[in-house]
């Protein structure tokens, strides 16, 4: 959901009051003259203001993920989680997780790995812990639809990415990587990350005859 509500003076009004930021135009309006001006609401998260002109706000036309084969995608924190059936969120900032922790819940049918990692190239060991105990339990659910998610989608859910699809698919790190970055330019595992990665792949060579896919 868009957290876009905030506390302040209305463009339109001049009152201080909760208001809405439109996402088209950046206007601050409050809900009382959000009814009388041109502006209306995203009529798909409801809740952020609009241009008059526009029926969807900026920030429910972004995509939020990318699909990087037909069944993996990586994203940000506003992505939707409706069309996966395993949600690998790895934002500690927002997940409920201590570092090196791992959270499970079941909700929907669906299942939340909640994973505590923070996005900093001193934290590759704990990086290559999460990866070895997690990635070989997400080997069983290869055939579902699964969402890697950080911040921004940009490091800690694309490491886990990379690996994952290094075991499922039996590719290398950098034929992984390619992959990973023609469908989400924007990707950057931190240099930690990478040299996780690479422990990692020594840990699938030396597991093979454990790890069935």
């Amino acid at each position: 959901m868009p957290r876009f509500k905030n506390y302040g003076y209305c463009n339109h009004c001049k009152l201080k009051k909760d208001f809405l930021i439109c996402s088209d135009c950046c206007i601050c309006i409050c809900e009382e003259c959000l009814i009388v001006s041109n502006h209306n609401r995203c009529q798909k998260c409801h809740t952020s203001a609009t241009c008059d002109t526009s029926e969807i706000c900026y920030n429910c036309q972004i995509n939020h993920y990318d699909m990087i084969t037909d069944l993996v995608a990586v994203g940000d924190c506003e992505a939707s989680y409706d069309d996966f059936d395993i949600i690998v969120n790895l934002f500690l900032e927002d997940n409920g997780c201590d570092l090196k922790q791992v959270i499970l819940v079941e909700n929907d049918g669906k299942k939340i790995y909640n994973i505590g990692l923070i996005d900093s190239p001193e934290y590759k060991d704990t990086a290559f812990h999460l990866l070895k105990n997690i990635i070989p339990e997400l080997i069983n659910y290869k055939d579902k639809k699964i969402l890697f998610h950080c911040y921004a989608g940009v490091s800690r859910s694309t490491t886990f990415a990379i690996a994952y699809l290094m075991v499922t698919l039996n590719l290398s790190i950098e034929d992984a990587y390619t992959l990973v970055k023609s469908k989400r330019s924007m990707i950057h595992p931190n240099y930690g990350f990478m040299d996780a990665l690479k422990e990692f792949n020594k840990f699938i060579i030396n597991k093979k005859c454990i790890m069935k896919y």
